[in-house]
């Protein structure tokens, strides 16, 4: 979480002097309805997502979170923060920390399951119509009916990527 609310998790080009993280890279706006896929491993299908973004004055962007397989839907919450390096005024490049989340008892299908993962989402322009993240790791605790823990623990641990689209 601490990636979502600092601007020093931009890795190598941050500008440590920064006090604050980025408002607006290129004046984008992400709110609106974005739908996509996480990638599964492979052999499996991937979950098809659907975000209703709304972006904050101070950059802050969030919203209910879709998560689609096998024909149940969980719905999580997406959180983001932009962040990045600063060069001659300006997000090098632009990023988006995001994170995408289910706590305990928030889903009727899955009472028991939470989701949490951390994510970036880079190099996107002013008018971006097409995100794509990095790869990432999302855990899926005790999701009966969603998506089978491993065998003999609750948890399971898949490397992902979101990809997602503005409607």
């Amino acid at each position: 979480m601490g990636c979502l609310l600092s601007a020093s998790c931009g890795g190598s080009g941050s500008d440590a002097s920064s006090p604050t993280a980025p408002t607006n890279p290129n004046n984008t706006n992400f709110t609106g309805t974005w739908t996509g896929t996480l990638t599964r491993p492979t052999g499996l299908a991937p979950i098809s997502v659907r975000w209703v973004g709304t972006q904050g004055d101070a950059g802050v962007l969030s919203g209910p979170f879709s998560m689609t397989y096998n024909g149940v839907t969980i719905q999580a919450s997406f959180d983001g923060q932009f962040g990045g390096g600063q060069s001659n005024g300006q997000i090098d490049p632009p990023m988006i920390f995001f994170r995408i989340s289910l706590a305990v008892g928030a889903s009727s299908v899955s009472p028991s399951c939470s989701i949490v993962s951390n994510g970036i989402i880079s190099g996107f322009a002013t008018a971006a119509t097409s995100l794509t993240s990095s790869t990432f790791d999302i855990s899926y605790n005790t999701c009966q009916g969603f998506i089978a823990p491993d065998v003999n623990r609750t948890q399971h641990v898949e490397t992902t990527q979101l990809t997602m689209n503005k409607q």
